[in-house]
């Protein structure tokens, strides 16, 4: 994948790394891609595909999933994940494909078939998928967020929150996660236009 970010320290991928990432995800395209660029940041950031290594920080695949799994326990299944865009939003493997997680609801789409499927359906819509072209913006007007941080609304999206600059703040790793899972676990599988008063935990 080209658009990578080169500034951004890459982790050394070891045998024993693709040995045991095959445990978890068989598709042949994204091990053929971790084993030669074992993950990193894409398209100005606006996508990180994770690492595959033990160190317990916002790089690695296992830490994030570990998170993701038990901020909502309540509402993914098999999931594995193995990449986010710019607002946290999550993609990961299921046996029925690639699915995307929204973290503010807890819904979940499945959206290609495979790894390569995946990079071919994120070409076609990088601005939707990614979040490129609000990154760009953001950089326009602010400084770069860090590496460890995603982009959250100040006035929820579900709740009519714009996406905007000005409705934006970076949010480290793995708060983002957390305060999107208070949020889900409040409106995941209600009916479309139930009224709803969120408590929004900071």
């Amino acid at each position: 994948m080209n658009n990578k970010n080169t500034d951004a320290q890459e982790l050394a991928i070891s045998d024993s790394d693709i040995l045991e990432i095959n445990h978890n995800i068989k598709d042949s395209g994204y091990l053929k891609f971790i084993t030669v660029s074992n993950g990193g940041f894409f398209f100005d950031n606006s996508l990180q595909i994770y690492s595959v290594n033990n160190i317990p920080d916002f790089r690695s695949i296992y830490a994030i999933n570990e998170v993701i799994k038990r901020a909502y326990s309540s509402i993914i299944k098999d999931d594995f994940f193995f990449a986010q865009e710019i607002f946290g939003n999550q993609f990961g493997f299921t046996s029925n494909g690639i699915v995307f997680l929204n973290i503010e609801t807890g819904e979940r789409n499945i959206i290609a078939s495979d790894f390569d499927d995946w990079i071919n359906v994120l070409k076609s819509d990088l601005n939707f998928l990614t979040g490129k072209n609000i990154i760009q913006s953001w950089n326009n007007a602010n400084e770069s967020i860090d590496y460890n941080e995603r982009l959250c609304p100040k006035k929820p999206f579900v709740i009519g929150g714009d996406y905007k600059v000005e409705n934006l703040y970076p949010s480290v790793f793995p708060k983002y996660l957390l305060l999107n899972a208070n949020i889900a676990s409040q409106i995941f599988n209600l009916p479309d236009g139930t009224a709803v008063k969120l408590n929004i935990k900071s």
